[in-house]
């Protein structure tokens, strides 16, 4: 699959012996667990990292459901679905529908943890529960990870 970001690319025919090798137009190719397609752009991989993210949660729903304890959801969600979201977010430039998408996921957690803790909040406006489990918003969270990035690469240790 050839990568550019031209609107019109040279498609070129492949030949092994006699041959045509079919070339991936508009499939996705997986790396190092990062989706790229033939434009670039990280649409395909956040959509993928979202549905992943969305599935892990919906195990720690169900595993969940019983606890009554705010670290005991927290940590698993920390671990799994955390991770999921914030693997290469570095390497991407989130737009505003990449952060609502990412921010949708972290949102129906903090949703299920009011319900579980009986702790009430207004309706999108998760800053009362995400206070008690403190937890910060996954923006919050890219921001610092991003200035401590640039601080490592000017100031090396």
């Amino acid at each position: 699959m050839p990568f550019n970001r031209i609107r019109s690319p040279i498609v070129f025919s492949y030949h092994f012996s006699w041959l045509v090798i079919i070339s991936v137009v508009d499939h996705c190719v997986m790396d190092l667990g990062f989706k790229f397609n033939q434009r670039l752009n990280p649409s395909s991989h956040i959509n993928y990292v979202c549905y992943k993210s969305f599935k892990t949660l919906g195990f720690i729903v169900r595993l969940s459901k019983n606890f009554r304890l705010g670290m005991s959801i927290k940590v698993p969600f920390c671990t799994l679905v955390c991770l999921i979201l914030e693997y290469g977010a570095i390497l991407w430039g989130y737009t505003a529908s990449h952060s609502c998408q990412i921010k949708g996921v972290q949102q129906r957690f903090l949703r299920f943890a009011s319900l579980l803790l009986q702790i009430p909040y207004e309706p999108h406006d998760y800053t009362h529960v995400a206070d008690p489990l403190s937890l910060i918003s996954l923006a919050e969270h890219r921001r610092i990870v991003d200035i401590s990035f640039i601080k490592n690469q000017t100031h090396p240790t």
